[in-house]
């Protein structure tokens, strides 16, 4: 028995897979990389200008130097985040998952891509409200809506994580793979949380600046939001590959311990079902016949020995022969 409301979710579902594809998911990624690659330049730049203006201004020489150090480091984080966001793709492909069942994944995409179709444009007013009132924090909460809405898209397309399903799966291979579909879901989302958070720190850079020329007082404090959101975005790929492995290491521990487990049940099981087939009773198998020795060559009949001859009777002697006898 299907329940409407079951059946109109199943189906609402079967068409955001059909539209949110493989397809849209790569597309995202490249967008969102090239938008981090190229904003990180442009963010770099509006920190240096805008720092260095308030510096001068404020007759900072501390705040100069620090501007004239984000030139360097901003190209070595733009290079190790571009050459780390590389090896995303390949660690996915090099960790194949399987579950059981896609109820659980179900769930969570229709969870999330509701928080994030409803959280998006309200945390945008709300964000563009506080902008004005010179507020700017609530401007992360439309990336992390955005985040959540990818996953949900992940969650309909786990292949794109390298998890696929699998009706022979144990209990536990099921908990192994939630886990790692969380864990490599999160890993997925790094390269739009990279480009996400550089233009939230482009947008602070950027009011960073205009306020060291109008306003160098309130200029200030926004010195330190800037930088903060400009390190987590350009680091962000650094920590997602140190904490997947860290996470994945656990992952794999847990995994060849349940792969042991399933082992020595397999071989109790054998050993149970030895005894089982060898007798029909008994809890015991019944001792193998000894083998036979080999056939010993029959023993020759000793040779009878031949019959003497019997001995031949003598003739009676007569009278005749006697006579001839006394003639001689």
């Amino acid at each position: 028995m299907t329940y409407p409301t079951v059946w109109i979710i199943d189906k609402v579902l079967d068409l955001c897979r059909a539209l949110l594809g493989e397809k849209v998911i790569n597309r995202t990624d490249s967008v969102a990389v090239m938008v981090g690659g190229w904003g990180l330049y442009v963010v770099t730049i509006l920190l240096f200008l805008g720092m260095l203006i308030l510096g001068a201004r404020a007759g900072n020489m501390e705040l100069i130097l620090y501007a004239i150090a984000v030139l360097p480091i901003g190209i070595l984080l733009h290079w190790v985040a571009i050459k780390l966001l590389d090896t995303n793709e390949r660690l996915i492909a090099s960790t194949p998952t399987a579950i059981r069942s896609e109820n659980f994944l179900n769930v969570v995409a229709v969870l999330l891509i509701l928080v994030g179709v409803i959280g998006i444009p309200v945390t945008l007013v709300l964000g563009i409200i506080d902008a004005i009132a010179g507020n700017y924090s609530t401007l992360e909460l439309v990336g992390q809506t955005a985040l959540a809405l990818y996953i949900g898209i992940l969650a309909l397309n786990p292949g794109r994580v390298n998890v696929r399903h699998s009706p022979e799966a144990s209990i536990g291979q099921e908990a192994i793979g939630i886990l790692t579909f969380a864990l490599k879901a999160l890993y997925k989302a790094v390269p739009l949380f990279f480009g996400i958070f550089i233009v939230v720190a482009g947008i602070m850079s950027f009011v960073l600046l205009i306020q060291s020329v109008a306003d160098p007082g309130r200029a200030v404090g926004g010195v330190m939001n800037a930088l903060y959101w400009y390190a987590i975005a350009a680091l962000s790929p650094v920590l997602g590959y140190v904490l997947f492995l860290l996470f994945y290491i656990g992952i794999d521990v847990i995994r060849s311990i349940l792969t042991l487990g399933a082992a020595d049940k397999q071989e109790f099981a054998s050993m149970d079902a030895a005894p089982a087939g060898g007798s029909a009773g008994g809890g015991q198998a019944a001792p193998k016949p000894a083998a036979k020795p080999a056939a010993q060559p029959a023993p020759q009949p000793a040779p009878k020995p031949a019959p003497k001859p019997a001995p031949k009777a003598e003739a009676p002697k007569g009278p005749s022969d006697d006579a001839t006898q006394v003639d001689r």
